[in-house]
């Protein structure tokens, strides 16, 4: 049976709507239900301070080190100019869009004198093919964030964030406007 959006779900072992919509359905013989749960909104609400557990985030090059046949310290980076990794991130909680929660990810995306990349970025990926934009919002599933209780002040429109004032890209009429 599967159960949209239980799935994805934070509560799914222990969740008395998901157990209600199994016995309202029993006997019925069907094989998926899709239901919006509004626990779900409730615990995740659009302002909300959240950690990310994303499997893709871009790192800089590493740089191994290792001794040589003469007994030397070696440093050397990596074959490829930037990995990927899995990482936790602060995020704040933007909207909700269909089963998928929209979150904006502050970090600096200043690239520091003498280096290629920063210590780390989102990347954007167009047509299955990863380049070197940085991104801040991205949509992930309710079960990838764990609240941290605080709530900050978004834009009431887009979800923007207040706390970020430098996003010259950002095109929303409402942003920076009182509400």
């Amino acid at each position: 049976m599967t159960i949209t959006p239980c799935n994805k779900c934070r509560f799914s072992g222990d969740c008395d709507i998901r157990r209600e919509k199994l016995a309202g359905i029993k006997g019925l013989k069907l094989t998926a239900i899709k239901f919006i749960c509004q626990k779900q909104r409730d615990d995740l609400p659009v302002g909300m301070k959240v950690k990310a557990a994303l499997k893709y985030v871009a790192v800089g090059p590493r740089v191994y080190r290792g001794g040589d046949p003469w007994g030397l310290d070696v440093s050397y980076p990596s074959r490829d100019s930037w990995e990927t990794e899995a990482r936790v991130v602060d995020a704040v909680v933007m909207a909700w869009v269909g089963k998928k929660v929209r979150v904006f990810v502050p970090y600096d995306e200043s690239i520091p004198s003498g280096a290629m990349h920063p210590s780390w970025w989102l990347q954007k990926i167009a047509n299955g093919q990863a380049d070197m934009g940085f991104i801040h919002v991205l949509r992930v599933h309710p079960d990838q964030l764990e609240p941290t209780g605080e709530i900050v002040k978004v834009c009431h429109k887009c979800g923007l964030p207040d706390s970020v004032e430098d996003f010259s890209y950002w095109e929303c009429s409402a942003c920076g406007e009182a509400e």
